[in-house]
C-alpha cells in the first residue's frame, strides 16, 4: 500500500478526484505485482504525473475499448510499467 501512496502523491494526484478510487489501486496493485522495483514506481510516477486521474481513465478507455474501466486502467499502466510512452497512445 505504501508503494501505491507514494506514487499518488509523488505524481501530485494527492487532491485530484478519483485519485483514490479503488479502481486506480487495483490497477497499481497489479502493477506492482507485475514489478514492484524503482524503475517500475518512476515510470508510474511519469506517466501519471502527466495527466490526472480521469484523463487517465478515459485514455485508458481509449487505448482497450472493449475492457472495463479497471482492466483497461491496468492494461494501460502495465504499458507504462514496461517502459511504452503511454501519452502518445491515446
Amino acid at each position: 500500500m505504501i508503494w501505491i501512496f507514494d506514487i499518488i502523491e509523488s505524481a501530485g494526484w494527492k487532491n485530484q478526484i478519483r485519485a483514490f478510487d479503488s479502481r486506480t489501486f487495483r490497477a497499481l496493485k497489479r502493477v506492482y505485482s507485475f514489478k514492484p522495483d524503482d524503475l517500475t514506481k518512476q515510470r508510474m510516477i511519469k506517466a501519471m504525473s502527466e495527466t490526472t486521474p480521469l484523463n487517465l481513465c478515459a485514455s485508458a478507455l481509449i487505448a482497450y475499448p472493449s475492457h472495463d474501466v479497471e482492466l483497461a486502467l491496468s492494461n494501460y499502466l502495465l504499458d507504462a510499467a514496461k517502459g511504452k510512452s503511454i501519452s502518445k497512445m491515446a
